[in-house]
């Protein structure tokens, strides 16, 4: 199950790559700073946790519980058949 997808600017992600060290270990799956990380660098009052709630107008908390609740519906659906 996914939750929401949510666009992220270009500078946000470019501001996250570029804290990336280049022998970053875990590089081929992630950056060494979260989206949220960069974001807050640049817009101080945005939660970094929290920075869904800005670019989708949803908090992160209810994304979760929209993609746990579907989850659970689908599997409920498929218990049933």
């Amino acid at each position: 199950m996914f939750t929401q997808a949510t666009p992220v600017p270009n500078q946000y992600v470019s501001a996250a790559q570029d804290q990336t060290p280049v022998d970053y270990n875990l590089r081929w799956s992630g950056l060494a700073v979260t989206v949220g990380q960069a974001i807050q660098q640049q817009l101080p009052q945005v939660d970094h946790s929290d920075w869904h709630r800005i670019f989708a107008g949803v908090s992160r908390r209810e994304l979760i519980y929209l993609a746990a609740k579907s989850l659970a519906t689908m599997y409920r659906l498929q218990t049933h058949v």
